[in-house]
């Protein structure tokens, strides 16, 4: 008996793009997490930054610099502020804000007392973030009492909080920590994280929980974008960090080439591409829709569509 092999999923979609049959199409959720921690925190001034659409990166930067920074004058520039929109609202210290800048694909190399300034720059700019720490301090202390109360989106309970979508992030074994005799360490938190104990605190908590909460949106707009491809047998095939890639009708788009801009720059010229670019444009709309435990969280989406997938 001859038994017929099922085709991998995923190959026969990605061999049919090549011929021209279908499209990568892909949307990347803009600055997730940023926007998460802003609603979090109830940062009002840092959300309507990204209701008006503007550049945060770009924003911190020109107050770091104190002149305006822009996309695409100052890259290095803007890359400072973009480390420092991802990193501090996570309570990280001028050592830390050093070494990132460091080890980057293009390093940038500030002294400590630089360091210290942007850090203190930021949370003086950012002080709803700042007491959102605070808050997520007393959350951790709830959670090792086992004082059960609703925090935001959020619900404690002992050694966990409990996620809008019913899951949970846990933390084994929650302890206080005494500081050292030799005064090396100053206390805190602790729990097990089935290796080894690890340190809590209100910056890294505030990590976990914009992770998580950026993760269920995505997850959530992953499902979305799924059902409206599978009448057009398409479907979401995977996710890179803040995107999702899927597979979808070309309806006859045509890739033509590169070609120069009026400024000479090579741009990609497709025709036939009116039926694509709408459906590509029904996934960024459910990009830019939050869901019903966050309503007045600004999202935002960006992205396009070729024949194959890349960075």
């Amino acid at each position: 008996m001859t038994v017929a092999l099922q085709p991998n999923l995923l190959d026969q979609p990605l061999q049919r793009a090549i011929t021209g049959d279908q499209l990568i199409y892909v949307v990347d959720s803009s600055n997730i997490e940023a926007r998460m921690l802003a609603w979090e925190a109830g940062h009002d001034d840092l959300l309507e930054q990204f209701r008006q659409k503007q550049d945060v990166y770009s924003n911190f930067a020109s107050q770091v610099y104190g002149y305006p920074v822009n996309k695409y004058d100052h890259p290095d520039e803007r890359f400072l502020g973009k480390t420092c929109i991802l990193g501090l609202g996570f309570q990280v210290g001028w050592k830390k804000l050093q070494g990132s800048l460091a080890t980057a694909d293009t390093p940038m190399f500030i002294d400590e007392r630089r360091a210290r300034e942007i850090v203190a720059l930021y949370r003086s700019i950012n002080a709803p973030i700042t007491r959102y720490w605070q808050q997520a301090e007393a959350a951790i202390a709830d959670m090792y009492l086992g004082n059960e109360r609703d925090w935001g989106p959020l619900r404690i309970y002992k050694n966990a909080l409990i996620l809008p979508n019913g899951m949970a992030l846990q933390y084994p074994g929650l302890r206080p920590v005494a500081p050292s005799e030799d005064g090396s360490t100053f206390g805190g938190w602790e729990y097990w994280n089935g290796k080894h104990w690890t340190n809590l605190y209100g910056g890294k908590l505030t990590e976990n929980i914009t992770q998580a909460l950026a993760r269920i949106v995505l997850f959530g707009q992953m499902l979305k974008i799924n059902d409206l491809l599978r009448p057009h047998n398409g479907r979401v095939v995977l996710n890179v960090h803040d995107e999702i890639v899927s597979v979808g009708p070309s309806f006859g788009a045509t890739y033509l080439g590169k070609f120069p801009d009026e400024k000479g720059k090579l741009k990609d010229r497709w025709t036939h591409t009116e039926k694509a670019q709408a459906l590509f444009e029904q996934m960024v709309t459910i990009m830019r829709t939050p869901p019903d435990w966050c309503p007045d969280l600004p999202l935002d989406g960006e992205g396009g569509f070729a024949f194959e997938y890349s960075k």
